[in-house]
């Protein structure tokens, strides 16, 4: 095993402990949780003239006072996770927001499950 393979393990390592502690926090705080508020989620379309076409939705609850953004997978990378999260963008404060363009834009993954969240 090389240097590189070492990193890797590691950083999937931190991003699965990192979803772990979200989810578990979460849940434990569920009661005390804003209600959910739908918010949809789009890819950039093929044509630069066409708008952007939505390819999800996912849900905002409040956790420690900030906004957290849950969603599937599949909606930020794309169902043959082939598409960069990044690209993908919301509303917020009443514009289209790509994710990379969010204060912070850390994805934390769910390593059993089609599940992911953010702060937004």
């Amino acid at each position: 095993m090389d240097d590189q393979e070492n990193i890797t393990d590691k950083v999937k390592a931190i991003a699965r402990q990192r979803a772990q502690e979200v989810l578990a926090q979460t849940h434990a705080n569920g009661r005390a949780l804003v209600e959910p508020h739908l918010v949809a989620i789009y890819r950039p379309s093929k044509s630069e003239k066409a708008a952007p076409e939505q390819c999800g939705t996912g849900f905002l609850i409040a956790h420690k006072g900030r906004p957290v953004l849950f969603t599937a997978k599949h909606s930020l990378y794309g169902e043959n996770f082939d598409e960069d999260p990044m690209e993908k963008s919301i509303f917020t404060n009443g514009h289209l927001t790509q994710i990379r363009d969010l204060k912070s834009h850390e994805l934390v993954e769910d390593p059993e499950n089609d599940l992911l969240a953010l702060y937004v």
